[in-house]
């Protein structure tokens, strides 16, 4: 290796050699922790990249899942890649699996666990190509972890036949088509290129490998066993396997690729419906002790753009949300800003502007939920923070994460409910739509929410979740992006934000929300002067009209009662429809906080702070909010307290005006 890695590395024994090179284990003497190291042999290299292989090697290192290996570092031995990565202690699934199968319970939770390391890297556009036995290790304590992904598809690009292996395995590779043959799909042995839907196809190998103890395809030669795979059906499932794992297999193993499952997400969820099904004799914790054989370790070693999603949150899967959180009515619920792992300009408006249409959609239920306002979950925008983390921010029983990637014209969006006393998954899905379907999409995530925790809403509640949507899906777009820019709190934004809304009346002008839009945006730059005072007709024109269309909006009460305070002087009116407002969006941060400030010019002190208080208690680290709360303090001579708070607000946000 080089000198410096020489230095960090002490190397203290070999593990095995395997198709892509050699592996050792090691000590970090840097940060003192147990290593493994493949060096990959040199012969690999001929014909491929030096620099691809680093590349995808990288690529793969970005994965974060307790379920996925990690890589800690590429680095260099006489000028071949080596990939440091964690190590653990446990042995391969290979040598886990008896001859007569795994027990159900087992079967199942394996697979569960493979199924999340799938989907995780799938979000994120890495996929396996070589997914089998002997490349998932198991950890003591019954923990998956799978190796080498996005390792060997560079590799095989390169040079078709090679085998990612860490042990022996059954099968050897082709010597045309790359991969371990028996855990090959149909369409990769026919030449096609590779998918996601390949390795769905190796983990329906896996499956019932894990089940029977025997694999689903055979032939006496290498040909055999291709013209099996390609032309069978796999060998009946023994008759002891439960009929949901049975369903499992089979869609894994569909020769039609239409009627497989589509992503990985899918096969997860569907095996813990299958969970629900094992005998109850075996539905245990899991273990290790399988065998007496079973206690001999093994050092383990393990080694995207399509969405980042929840993995960054290392979540258990269940099938049913908790009884903590089914018996609280109503339910509390924060829906995070979106992530954009992609880091496309062009989906940033999304990533507030969905996780706003499902607050919304899902504050239209206040007896069953409540739901934490945006401006109080933006802070975690960007942030990796699990939900055991959310809940005691924001006193909440579940989180609602997204990631947003899109690829020509297909926008993929990954979302899933998960529990914060247990950070269990409570619902998940992925969605791979057109632009055109997103209204759809977010229409189908407040209901699969209200499903997964087991609300029971009226049909008016129902219809209700939906009625904010407007009939244009473009309509829906455009408000996105101007609720984006308002939140912004810039003159350009303010005024780019009321182009949006008026484009998206345009092309719906029953679209209640953005009138309201409208309303909003006119008062903000008339109240900053801005823009002069007679403007605040328009706001009560706007406002007027929101509030004919749908007369629930807080958001146009809020407008209707800037209009009355600040132009009309109607100090009686301007109240009642602050509390209105109130009333509709009792977590509106923004509408709590005008509220505060007109209290403060009626000189109403104390009532004042209170409800200053109540606004920052909505969202503890808004820095606007704060410097108000120092404001009203100032206003109402306790200025020791002014001073604190308007220190506190540039602690939060230093380029806060001052």
């Amino acid at each position: 290796m080089t000198d410096d890695t020489m230095q960090r590395y002490r190397i203290e024994q070999k593990l095995g050699t395997g198709g892509m090179g050699i592996v050792y284990r090691a000590t970090d003497t840097h940060l003192d922790r147990a290593v493994a190291i493949k060096v990959l042999d040199e012969t690999l290299l001929k014909d491929a990249s030096h620099a691809a292989i680093v590349r995808e090697a990288r690529a793969a290192s970005a994965l974060n899942h307790p379920h996925i290996c990690t890589v800690h570092e590429v680095t260099e031995l006489d000028g071949r890649p080596c990939i440091v990565m964690e190590h653990v202690d446990g042995r391969s699934l290979a040598d886990a699996i008896p001859p007569e199968g795994l027990p159900a319970d087992l079967a199942v939770h394996y697979g569960r666990q493979i199924a999340e390391a799938l989907a995780h890297a799938h979000d994120r556009g890495v996929i396996h190509r070589d997914l089998k036995s002997a490349n998932v290790m198991v950890t003591d304590d019954g923990r998956v972890k799978v190796l080498d992904f996005g390792l060997a598809r560079r590799l095989r690009e390169s040079q078709r036949g090679v085998v990612t292996e860490v042990g022996p395995s059954p099968g050897a590779a082709d010597d045309s088509v790359g991969g371990t043959l028996p855990y090959m799909s149909p369409d990769v042995l026919a030449g096609h290129p590779p998918s996601a839907a390949d390795d769905l196809w190796s983990l329906g190998v896996l499956l019932y490998e894990m089940a029977s103890g025997e694999l689903p395809f055979r032939g006496a030669t290498r040909f055999q066993l291709a013209t099996a795979i390609q032309r069978d059906a796999p060998a009946p499932i023994p008759g002891r396997v439960s009929p949901g794992l049975r369903s499992v297999i089979l869609r894994c193993l569909a020769r039609d690729g239409g009627t497989r499952y589509e992503h990985a997400h899918e096969v997860r969820a569907a095996l813990e419906a299958a969970h629900a099904d094992v005998p109850a004799a075996s539905n245990r914790a899991p273990s290790l002790r399988l065998r007496p054989a079973a206690i001999a370790a093994l050092a383990i070693v393990g080694v995207g753009l399509a969405l980042t999603l929840a993995a960054s949150r290392q979540t258990v899967s269940t099938a049913a949300p908790p009884a903590s959180v089914l018996a609280a009515a109503p339910v509390a619920v924060a829906v995070l800003p979106f992530a954009n792992p992609g880091h496309d300009p062009d989906l940033d408006y999304l990533t507030d502007g969905m996780a706003e249409t499902v607050i919304s959609s899902l504050a239209r239920v206040p007896g069953k939920l409540k739901v934490i306002s945006l401006s109080a979950v933006r802070p975690y925008r960007g942030q990796t923070v699990d939900a055991k983390t959310v809940g005691q921010a924001l006193d909440v029983a579940a989180v609602v994460y997204g990631s947003i990637v899109q690829r020509d014209d297909v926008v993929s969006v990954v979302v899933e409910l998960v529990s914060t006393k247990d950070q269990s998954r409570m619902w998940g899905e992925t969605y791979v739509k057109g632009h055109r379907d997103l209204m759809a999409v977010q229409q189908d995530i407040s209901t699969r929410i209200s499903t997964a925790l087991r609300l029971r809403l009226s049909g008016d509640e129902q219809q209700a979740l939906h009625s904010q949507y407007p009939a244009n899906t473009e309509a829906l777009q455009l408000y996105l992006k101007g609720q984006y820019h308002w939140y912004r709190f810039t003159p350009e934004d303010y005024r780019r934000s009321l182009a949006y809304f008026q484009q998206a009346i345009q092309r719906d002008g029953t679209y209640a929300l953005a009138h309201a839009g409208v309303a909003r945006v006119l008062s903000s730059l008339t109240y900053e002067g801005l823009l002069p005072p007679s403007t605040y007709r328009e706001v009560e024109k706007a406002a007027s009209t929101a509030l004919s269309l749908d007369g629930t909006l807080g958001a146009a009460h809020e407008a209707l009662a800037q209009f009355k305070f600040a132009y009309e002087w109607k100090w009686t009116d301007a109240e009642r429809e602050f509390q209105r407002a109130l009333e509709l969006s009792p977590r509106d941060e923004a509408v709590r906080a005008y509220y505060g400030v007109f209290l403060r010019t009626q000189r109403r002190w104390d009532e004042a702070v209170g409800v200053m208080k109540q606004a920052l208690a909505l969202n503890p680290l808004s820095a606007e909010t704060t410097k108000a709360l120092g404001a009203t303090y100032f206003w109402a001579g306790r200025h020791d307290l002014a001073i604190a708070h308007y220190e506190k607000a540039l602690a939060l946000d230093p380029t806060l005006p001052q």
